[in-house]
């Protein structure tokens, strides 16, 4: 069983050759996933307020099949795998009209906002949730990079207030533009794939440097 919505990319939602942006795939993924919450159960808003409960992304890995452009048609499919552990699977697919755009796998956490305590399997009530297969990508969840890859820092960032959520950090879908912003000649390139470990939050006023390496083949990563 899989919970969906229906969306039109706007735009503002765009770039100079009306593709999508990167983080704006990932702000439908998290619309619908709010939505479904909202419909399960509780919203994400009074899961926090009302529960003192937050999901937090640990990683994030994304296969995109086919480039989006503005006025699209889309609809967002989510649903959660079996939970193990501590681990909250959930999965998403972009759909257009019957082309599969994007497809995407998870991996949440549910974190107590006060104590900062991990809760696992069974200790939050979620089966009203939508359960379905789990998805195979055709990527690997983790990048295993050469030892050798030489990286050179060429920004740093500092995190301003309309970059953060209610957890009063960087929201996860913001990630990737920050990274996009920096890629040489992207107007000629379209993403086929992004990869998310996210490790440690980063807060209002805090500073982020990116780094980057020189491009490789394919092959090497």
């Amino acid at each position: 069983m899989k919970f969906s919505i229906d969306l039109d990319v706007k735009s503002y939602e765009v770039d100079s050759r009306s593709v999508i942006r990167p983080s704006v795939i990932l702000q439908h993924m998290q619309e619908a996933m709010e939505k479904q919450m909202q419909k399960s159960d509780m919203g994400y808003k009074e899961l926090f307020d009302i529960k003192r409960l937050a999901f937090i992304v640990s990683r994030m890995s994304i296969e995109i099949f086919k480039t989006i452009k503005q006025n699209d048609k889309l609809r967002v499919n989510t649903w959660c795998g079996m939970c193990k552990g501590a681990i909250y699977p959930r999965y998403y697919e972009i759909l257009r009209g019957n082309d599969v755009c994007v497809r995407a796998s998870s991996k949440w956490g549910l974190v107590g906002v006060d104590k900062k305590n991990i809760l696992l399997d069974g200790e939050y009530d979620i089966s009203a949730y939508p359960i379905d297969d789990e998805i195979k990508l055709g990527i690997p969840d983790r990048v295993r990079q050469p030892r050798d890859i030489e990286y050179k820092q060429i920004a740093d960032i500092e995190v301003r207030y309309s970059k953060i959520d209610i957890n009063k950090h960087i929201n996860n879908t913001m990630y990737a533009d920050l990274l996009y912003d920096f890629i040489p000649q992207i107007e000629e390139y379209n993403l086929t794939s992004m990869n998310f470990r996210f490790v440690h939050e980063a807060r209002l006023g805090d500073v982020l440097s990116i780094y980057e390496s020189d491009f490789m083949p394919p092959s090497v990563v």
